[in-house]
């Protein structure tokens, strides 16, 4: 059984489930156990991982944000030692090795990873990036060059459904499959989408709707001022990375 935690003068500490004191109380806040270790923040304002024995994990550098480890992987922030690089995200293992760097990670719900990198080119107000899938052990999937996008453009995706994740580009939306396998590109924003339904989807624009069938490879249009009440399975999508924040 996990260690519990417990606080005592605004500090986190941990007992077992007898309540006999296994790490002292120092921390200013924790999180929960998951593959021996638990994210804890310092009293630097910094986080890392605590085990069971009181053992923090080998540091490789401050961390500024840090997950629950899952499937042996834990994402991490880590500040830019340099102010004209933006600050990294890392995937690490249970030894707090550094298996992929990026710009920006995320981690999907079937425990997949989209990632994004990329730099300005000097003297200009746009963004180059690139965006990247990979598996659940971290073997690259695909990747998507994104030319020059503007500061207020924005990338937003989908959690897998059905094996299908959404991910939109300004006002496009692809739909690929977790071989990273593009099934489909439509010119709809990925709002106007609902989610996946046994391999369909309705979408509205502003005057019109209709629905996408990845299992027969068919959209079908429907002309109608009277579409809003018509889809009721909309879902925020899962996350929206805003290029050169």
């Amino acid at each position: 059984m996990a260690l519990i935690p417990f606080v005592k003068n605004d500090l986190w500490g941990f007992v077992d489930e007898d309540f006999q004191l296994k790490i002292q109380p120092r921390f200013e806040q924790v999180g929960e156990f998951s593959c021996g270790w638990c994210p804890v923040k310092l009293s630097t304002g910094k986080w890392n991982y605590v085990n069971e024995s009181d053992q923090l994990l080998r540091p490789i550098g401050s961390f500024y944000k840090v997950s629950e480890f899952k499937n042996g992987f834990a994402l991490i922030g880590q500040e830019s030692t340099r102010s004209a690089y933006p600050d990294s995200s890392y995937i690490i293992d249970l030894n707090g090795n550094s298996l992929l760097r990026k710009d920006s990670i995320f981690r999907l719900n079937n425990n997949y990873w989209i990632t994004f990198d990329g730099h300005s080119p000097r003297g200009s107000d746009n963004y180059y990036y690139k965006m990247e899938m990979y598996d659940s052990q971290l073997n690259f999937i695909f990747d998507y060059p994104l030319k020059y996008f503007s500061l207020n453009d924005r990338i937003i995706f989908s959690d897998f459904e059905n094996g299908i994740v959404k991910v939109g580009i300004k006002d496009e939306t692809c739909f690929i499959d977790e071989s990273g396998k593009l099934r489909l590109k439509i010119n709809v924003p990925i709002q106007n989408i609902s989610k996946n339904i046994n391999g369909v989807y309705s979408f509205i624009q502003e005057t019109s709707s209709g629905v996408i069938n990845l299992n027969g490879g068919k959209i079908i249009f429907e002309n109608t001022q009277k579409h809003t009440q018509e889809f009721p399975y909309f879902l925020k999508p899962l996350g929206s990375h805003v290029i050169a924040e």
